[in-house]
Parts: C-alpha cells; sequence; structure tokens
C-alpha cells in the first residue's frame, strides 16, 4: 500500500550540500508495526514527514495504493492527507483555547465535514484512549500524558490507513510512555492499520512487526518479527 522507490533528501546550505539520505527504496507492508530508529540528526523525522506528506523529497516517488503522491496537486494532496494519514507529534500542538473534543474534531471541521457526525466520533475515540470523562478539559488541565492521548484521538478522526508517530513519547515519563506505547498497538490491532513510528527506544522498537534503521544515508531492515 505504502511504496518509497529511490526517495533523496537534500538540504542545499550556502556552499555546499547535505545530503540525508540518498535513493532508498522499501515498500512498507499493510496491516503492520513499523519502527525505525537510528542516531540522532540521521534524518529520521525527515523521512517520516515525507512518507506522511508534510514534507518533500529531493528525488524520488512516494506511492500508496501505486498512485505517486508527488504528483498530486496541492489541494488534491491536502485532501489525501486528511482522508488518509494520521500524524502523532513528540509534541501534542493541541490548541490551548480549545477543550480535548474540539482538538479532536478540528481536522473534519477543517474539510467540513458533518459536525454531529464528528463530535460522536471524537466522543468514541476520546473513550477508546481512555479520556471519556476530560473531554470538556483544556490542554491546560490535562497532564503530558493525557495530552498525547487527545492527540492521538485527534490522528484517528478520519479513520487514516497509516498512523505516523513521530518520537509519540519523547518527553513523558517511562511509566506513561508504556501506557502510551500499548495505546498505539491498541489502536493499530483494531483498525488494522498501518503504524509506522520513529523512536530512540530500543526497546520498545522490538516489540514491532518490523524494524528498520536508517543510518549513513540507507535504510536497513534488521529483522522482522513473526512471533
Amino acid at each position: 500500500m505504502l511504496k518509497i522507490e529511490n526517495l533523496t533528501k537534500i538540504y542545499k546550505l550556502e556552499k555546499k550540500s547535505l545530503v540525508i539520505f540518498e535513493n532508498i527504496s522499501y515498500n512498507f507492508p499493510f496491516g503492520k508495526t513499523i519502527s525505525i530508529v537510528g542516531d540522532s540528526g540521521v534524518g529520521k523525522s525527515t523521512l517520516l514527514h515525507i512518507l506522511g506528506t508534510i514534507d518533500e523529497p529531493t528525488e524520488g516517488s512516494v506511492f500508496y495504493d501505486d498512485v505517486n503522491i508527488l504528483d498530486l496537486s496541492e489541494k488534491k494532496l491536502a485532501k489525501f492527507r486528511s482522508e488518509h494519514v494520521g500524524f502523532v507529534f513528540q509534541f501534542h500542538h493541541l490548541l490551548p483555547d480549545f477543550n480535548a473534543l474540539e482538538n479532536v474534531m478540528i481536522p473534519n471541521m477543517v474539510i467540513e465535514k458533518d459536525r454531529t457526525l464528528t463530535e460522536k466520533k471524537a466522543i468514541e475515540l476520546l473513550d477508546l484512549v481512555g479520556l471519556k470523562d476530560r473531554i470538556k478539559h483544556k490542554p491546560s488541565e490535562l497532564s503530558g500524558g493525557e495530552q498525547q492521548r487527545v492527540a492521538i484521538a485527534r490522528a484517528l478522526i478520519n479513520n487514516p490507513k497509516v498512523i505516523f508517530a513521530d518520537e509519540p513519547t519523547g518527553n513523558l515519563d517511562e511509566k506513561t510512555s508504556e501506557k502510551i506505547h500499548e495505546l498505539l498497538f491498541k489502536i493499530q490491532k483494531k483498525y488494522n492499520s498501518t503504524l509506522i513510528v520513529v523512536t530512540h527506544n530500543e526497546k520498545l522498537a522490538k516489540n514491532f512487526d518490523i524494524r528498520l534503521k536508517l543510518t549513513k544515508g540507507r535504510l536497513i531492515n534488521l529483522e522482522e518479527n513473526n512471533d
């Protein structure tokens, strides 16, 4: 369902170029959990952002169901992103003036979906992440773990085929991190989605179906967990 071919990312500096990765190709299987590990600064987040259509490569292709999304117009790409991709960032990026329910509803409101149906779905998702009793609370009234749970619910509002998570527990304590990780796996299994997570947590990475490592500009398959 998701495939990259000859993907290259180069940043142009004043007098030289910085190659982040070059000519990487990989098929991401549908319905699997996939971790991407690597040292700081190797381009893991950049790769994830390109896969999630919020950044562009210097060269190469990104295919969803055999359609190269890089060929889409900005309008069609935005529509595709809103309908097929969910993103969970290290920083939750919740809007401070809106409560949990409103924050989860925002992606659907942007594309003018039915408000009543959106609210019903948002409440179901907040219940799924254990926050049904906190739907009227604003971010400042929630703990860090609760805020990230709201962000996860928001990422699911449009039933995405692929869920991307960029260091989703990087700012949380170990106990809270474990709960968020368990929640992500639970959601992936419930919706049979593809879950792709960038992480520095080697312990977490070993729990994924597939472990990839970005190193020296190459994407390496470390192993597949077939247990």
